[in-house]
């Protein structure tokens, strides 16, 4: 059976609607009216862009990734499921998020602790001060962090996933190592099938934790 680690990755880790829907909440509540264009930075399959497109017929995204896989990704098994109109509302760039874009933004956010990527301090300046010139003047910025003990301590974490398109596997986060000097740290997810085949390091993180 042929698995593709991304489709996982989406059942195992990600809840799209909800971050969308809590994306314009914390808008409505910070500035008292509702978002209308959310960037949505190391995107991946761009999930959340999708959902936020579907939210509300004014809505718009901007999804910007490094990565082409993902996003090839996202484009044939997300983007698709859009009708046109949707479709027309989202603007999928393969580009670095220390960019700066437009239309300007509402929200960015950068979920998964992906930001964890800058390791040097200029950099995450860089990328917050291109985030900055990318936003409207009532814009806000979401950044999804980990950190302390439940973190840092060498663990594996493991759950069983069941879902109609995925089937029936474990998903593991390994906590591999954390330098409390350097805050370098290094995860990874795994996944495990009935069948006893498995995905080691499917996906493998080198972070800074700020």
């Amino acid at each position: 059976m042929k698995r593709d680690k991304y489709a996982l990755y989406e059942e195992a880790v990600q809840t799209p609607d909800a971050h969308a829907l809590t994306f314009g909440l914390i808008y409505v509540e910070l500035k008292g009216k509702k978002a209308s264009v959310l960037r949505e930075d190391f995107c991946g399959t761009f999930q959340i862009s999708c959902e936020w497109v579907k939210a509300k017929e004014t809505n718009k995204a901007i999804a910007l990734d490094l990565d082409s896989q993902p996003l090839n990704y996202g484009k044939k098994n997300n983007f698709s499921k859009l009708n046109p109109t949707q479709k027309k509302r989202v603007k999928v760039l393969r580009k670095n998020v220390i960019s700066v874009t437009s239309p300007k933004a509402d929200i960015i956010g950068a979920c998964n602790f992906s930001f964890y990527i800058f390791k040097e301090r200029k950099i995450l300046i860089d990328y917050f001060s291109s985030a900055r010139r990318s936003l409207g003047k009532n814009g806000i910025m979401i950044l999804e962090m980990g950190g302390g003990p439940g973190f840092i301590h060498k663990i594996k974490e493991r759950r069983t996933v069941n879902e109609k398109r995925t089937g029936k596997y474990v998903y593991t986060w390994d906590q591999q190592s954390f330098d409390p000097i350097t805050h370098n740290a290094h995860y990874g997810i795994h996944f495990k099938f009935p069948d006893g085949s498995k995905m080691e390091n499917a996906f493998t993180y080198d972070w800074r934790l700020w």
